[in-house]
């Protein structure tokens, strides 16, 4: 019976894992623009767990109900609110889906299942399947790098051109070549449509290895380090560099005092040649790059076009107003590349606010200071990437929420067994003075 219930589990987790991959701006959601489709496989997936887990768990319904209800009517009355303003436009949009609908139902699935069930089986299985999706699509990059191995198929990618791309096996496609030292190779973007977007999911993953994992933290780390600097992504390089930072401060946190003291001084030490290596390649990927300029010129005139209306934005359809009136200072057409100048421009404060809540949610976990660095790392990533809309970025949205839940449960806990305590010790007082 329990090995049953095991199998049931990782079919169930695994198919979730899959469906996230899948709504994380993948090629093969991407591909033939499918992107909507790939939003209603995540819900599906996410409502038969969510309803699994009642049925097998019927007080988990109970306990889960009133936060998932909460989420789902304020997000849903933030984008009503929005679309109200703009004429009711957009309520269509993948954002609608991915927040009112899917973000709830992982919450209730987090929920349901337990912090130590999602801490010590979930996150895991997330991060050996996304593991061994990046080292198979290492391995495909490089036979076809450097061993001329032919494609076996092609697809048409609805991201920026639309052209017909080569395709391994469906996890690796050759998307964007460089050339190094004279040398024309392609970067490996894994199953995303380009290197930044397979660095932050690789990204995202790597974090939640070395903060939360103890299974296979090495073996893993090393396979996801090598997928980023694959993908020859700036932010890829940034993201390695700070994690690992965080990491061995993490590490500093140590009860020996002494050692403590030593791994403090060096983290220190090392820390300002860090930041200077850090901000060189921020500098010089802007100094000498049309990317870098154009991330700088999108995030400047983003903001500006976002001080035409910081409130409610101009709405989730209004990519085509925003091309034809400020295409004098944008890229009209191309895309953005910050999510949060994505969601200022669109919802503006009010949409903002439905990705800050939860991820202050991870700063209400003392007792887990790890859940703090992740967050930070998240809001590094929703400032520089276009995520908003990725699928493993909805998860970590959710765990925000669940930590917060889960933070206020305890407190409330050890607020109850104190006044119980005191009860007590008046009764016995009361008792003793009567005798």
């Amino acid at each position: 019976m329990k090995g049953v219930i095991i199998r049931r589990n990782l079919i169930l987790d695994t198919a979730l894992i899959l469906a996230l991959i899948y709504n994380s701006n993948s090629v093969w959601a991407l591909a033939e623009d499918q992107f909507s489709l790939s939003c209603f496989a995540l819900l599906l997936v996410s409502l038969i767990y969510y309803l699994c887990l009642c049925l097998r768990k019927r007080h988990g319904f109970y306990l889960t109900i009133v936060p998932v209800a909460i989420v789902a009517l304020s997000t849903l009355m933030v984008q009503l609110i929005i679309s109200l303003v703009h004429d009711w436009g957009g309520l269509l949009d993948g954002t609608w889906f991915q927040y009112t609908l899917i973000l709830p139902l992982l919450l209730g699935i987090l929920l349901i299942r337990g912090e130590r069930y999602v801490y010590d089986v979930f996150l895991p299985t997330l991060v050996t399947v996304s593991v061994i999706v990046c080292f198979v699509s290492v391995c495909l990059w490089f036979f076809a790098c450097f061993t001329a191995l032919p494609p076996t198929s092609t697809t048409r990618l609805m991201w920026t051109s639309g052209k017909e791309i080569d395709s391994y096996y469906g996890l690796f496609y050759k998307i964007q070549p460089i050339t190094i030292g004279g040398i024309n190779i392609w970067r490996n973007t894994s199953v995303f449509p380009e290197p930044p977007m397979a660095a932050v999911y690789y990204g995202i993953i790597f974090a939640i290895n070395i903060f939360y994992n103890n299974k296979n933290i090495y073996v893993n780390g090393a396979i996801l380090v090598i997928g980023l600097l694959t993908t020859m992504s700036t932010s890829a390089y940034v993201y390695i560099i700070l994690l690992l930072f965080l990491y061995c401060l993490r590490r500093g946190n140590n009860k020996d005092y002494r050692k403590s003291k030593s791994r403090m001084i060096i983290i220190l030490a090392l820390s300002i040649p860090l930041s200077y290596f850090v901000f060189r390649i921020g500098v010089n990927k802007i100094s000498t790059s049309a990317s870098g300029m154009t991330h700088l010129f999108d995030f400047v005139e983003g903001v500006s076009i976002w001080g035409d209306s910081p409130i409610f934005g101009f709405g989730f359809d209004s990519d085509d107003f925003i091309w034809q009136h400020y295409i004098s200072n944008y890229r009209g057409g191309i895309g953005y590349t910050s999510g949060a100048i994505f969601m200022l421009i669109h919802g503006g404060i009010l949409a903002l606010m439905m990705v800050v809540i939860p991820l202050i949610g991870y700063m209400t976990t003392p007792l887990r200071k790890t859940s703090i660095y992740f967050s930070l790392f998240l809001f590094l990533v929703f400032l520089t990437v276009v995520v908003q809309n990725c699928g493993a970025f909805i998860l970590c949205l959710s765990l925000g929420y669940a930590n917060y839940i889960w933070e206020s449960r305890k407190l409330r806990s050890a607020r109850n067994a104190v006044c119980g305590d005191c009860n007590v010790l008046s009764a016995d007082r009361t008792f003793a003075g009567q005798s």
